[in-house]
């Protein structure tokens, strides 16, 4: 869920709804158990970034594509706040993955994560871009969330959950079109 796209949206069909709900749970559990971590407190703070950028991103392409659909634009403008605020949490998740990163390994090999993370920073930017556009009349329609959604294997009638999806690849969740 960290690299779906929040336009097109992938996953968005198979993730449920409780899923920021269950993502700040394991959040609050962590954070709470985070004294006991002693020399490994980095690690578990790389996860706690995580978690606080899946309990805010989890269900947000899903809530941007309803607003968009029901034409809603007040939750829109709220939508973009969170676009924002989710922006700035994947900056921390960045910055404490690579803290760990170079803790824990050489250089090498770093400048892949740097080149997702910050895609998905980027798109997320593109977003915001689109969504106020859109608000102000510049843009007409947002054509990635007029597409009809699919589960991840293409799937309209039963919809596979994100639970069942085993894919932890970058290049076929980000999007349809990765090819390199």
């Amino acid at each position: 869920l960290l690299y779906n796209d929040i336009l097109i949206g992938l996953l968005d069909a198979s993730t449920e709804a409780h899923y920021p709900k269950l993502y700040n749970k394991h959040y609050n559990k962590m954070k709470k158990a985070m004294p006991e971590y002693g020399a490994y407190t980095y690690i578990f703070e790389t996860q706690l970034a995580l978690l606080k950028v899946l309990k805010n991103k989890a269900r947000l392409g899903v809530e941007l594509r309803a607003a968009y659909k029901s034409k809603d634009k007040v939750l829109l403008e709220k939508l973009v706040k969170k676009l924002k605020t989710t922006q700035k949490l994947i900056v921390e998740f960045k910055n404490a993955f690579m803290y760990q990163w170079y803790k824990e390994n050489k250089a090498f090999g770093y400048e892949i994560q740097d080149l997702r993370i910050g895609g998905i920073i980027q798109r997320i930017d593109t977003a915001i871009l689109k969504v106020k556009a859109y608000l102000n009349g510049t843009l007409d329609r947002i054509e990635e969330l007029e597409a009809e959604v699919l589960d991840y294997y293409g799937n309209k009638a039963e919809i596979q959950k994100s639970h069942n999806i085993a894919e932890f690849r970058y290049k076929p969740v980000v999007s349809v079109g990765v090819s390199v």
